[in-house]
């Protein structure tokens, strides 16, 4: 039997039991799904920040997350480490290839909170989703619920590549330079401190794709100068192509969809 109807009934007869079975994670959680309505395409678009952002936020974690059989072909190579299961809301079927793969720590819903509900039905002990949702009954199986920022994050998945860039096109700045620059050129979309930029910078540098030496800022303050190193260089021109693969890849779709 499918349907939109006798999918959801599914849904909320498995969740219902596991209601009681909630629990914040305790350390780092070993599994994580993204639950998001597969069939919008804007969600889609979103899933490759959101992913990039799990990806680096938990490292050692098997992560996974919805899409409609249309669009899981765009992430066949799991960007990220990140397998995309195929979900189609009209076919209950659908939901066994998530069952296999049993239970889950953490469940993030960065769209519509009814997902909520499948991720408790799949055995999510800990949902979180953004507040504000219509009607509030969509609500119910958050179990955290976080206000949208005014601006956008960069995100980390998406940070190093502009930092390459951004270096590359300015040549050496010191942090807070980088910053504002990414600031800028994205038109004050992105948000971006430098708790944030830190992280980023000094893995690059471990890594050897940047380099860095003291020197003086417009201030006359003393300040670490970042600049590119030809392994820097390398990883720009590779992620760089990456990134134009992947939103040719969606621009197809959106343009036959």
């Amino acid at each position: 039997m499918s349907g939109r109807f006798f999918t959801r009934a599914r849904i909320v007869a498995a969740a219902l039991p596991r209601m009681l079975l909630r629990g914040r994670p305790r350390g780092a959680p070993r599994r994580v799904l993204i639950a998001h309505h597969p069939k919008m395409m804007g969600d889609t678009l979103l899933m490759s920040t959101i992913a990039a952002k799990a990806r680096h936020t938990w490292p050692h974690a098997d992560i996974v997350m919805t899409a409609s059989p249309a669009t899981a072909p765009l992430f066949a190579s799991r960007p990220w480490g990140i397998e995309a299961i195929p979900f189609d809301p009209s076919d209950a079927s659908t939901l066994a290839a998530y069952r296999r793969r049993g239970g889950y720590d953490l469940a993030i819903v960065p769209g519509d909170n009814r997902y909520g509900w499948f991720a408790r039905a799949l055995g999510a002990r800990w949902i979180v989703g953004f507040s504000g949702d219509r009607p509030r009954h969509k609500d119910l199986l958050l179990d955290e619920a976080r206000a949208y920022p005014d601006k956008a994050d960069v995100w980390q998945g998406t940070l190093a590549l502009m930092v390459l860039k951004t270096i590359e096109a300015m040549g050496p700045l010191h942090g807070y330079g980088i910053a504002r620059r990414i600031e800028q050129t994205s038109g004050n979309l992105l948000a971006l401190n430098y708790g944030t930029l830190y992280p980023a910078l000094l893995k690059l540098e471990q890594e050897g794709a940047i380099a860095s030496e003291w020197g003086v800022s417009e201030n006359n303050r003393k300040a670490k100068y970042y600049s590119l190193t030809s392994r820097g260089r390398q990883q720009l021109r590779a992620e760089t192509a990456t990134w134009k693969r992947y939103v040719a890849a969606i621009s197809g779709v959106l343009e036959t969809a």
